[in-house]
């Protein structure tokens, strides 16, 4: 049984995280809605499955690419996967358990104007930095490509902030 709640497919400035277990380990990845370079925010459900696209010239499939260059001996001149390194991914994630939370922090306005966007984006960034930060000082295994270094101590979206801790059992801060 698959099940999907509404919220997944809104579109809202959210901060996500994708908990990937395999076994008795867990690989956490951490991200935002809102698109850099247009005015957009795709549902925290779009940004999964593009997470998890086996196109290998894709610049939006950071799980797929991590656990790819974890199991396989990448080819970095090849442009696509081959079918075997496809199957050897795949096996991989058949015995894996995928969750998702979502924690939505400004409405979404089809309407809107760049700078609203721009705004409402910067705020989302910065508590996605945040959140990034809290796992990665944690005993957390984030999978995350880019750790950020310049991070807002002011946590502006404080009950987020402390919900990720309660959830995921973080004590620090």
């Amino acid at each position: 049984m698959f099940e999907l709640k509404g919220k997944y497919l809104q579109s809202k400035y959210s901060v996500y995280i994708i908990e990937i277990i395999n076994e008795e380990k867990s690989y956490y990845y951490i991200g935002q809605t809102g698109d850099s370079h247009y005015i957009t925010a795709r549902s925290p459900f779009r940004r999964l499955v593009g997470h998890m696209s086996d196109s290998k010239a894709s610049t939006e499939n950071q799980i797929y690419k991590y656990f790819a260059s974890t199991l396989l001996e990448v080819r970095p001149e090849s442009k696509s996967y081959s079918n075997n390194e496809k199957k050897i991914i795949e096996e991989f994630f058949i015995k894996c358990t995928i969750k998702m939370y979502s924690f939505p922090i400004c409405e979404f306005d089809y309407s809107a104007t760049i700078e609203e966007h721009k705004i409402k984006r910067k705020s989302v960034l910065e508590f996605e930095k945040q959140v990034i930060n809290l796992f990665n000082q944690s005993a957390l295994k984030i999978i995350n490509m880019k750790i950020p270094k310049n991070i807002n101590s002011q946590i502006k979206f404080v009950e987020e902030f402390n919900e990720i801790k309660k959830i995921f059992k973080i004590t620090r801060l």
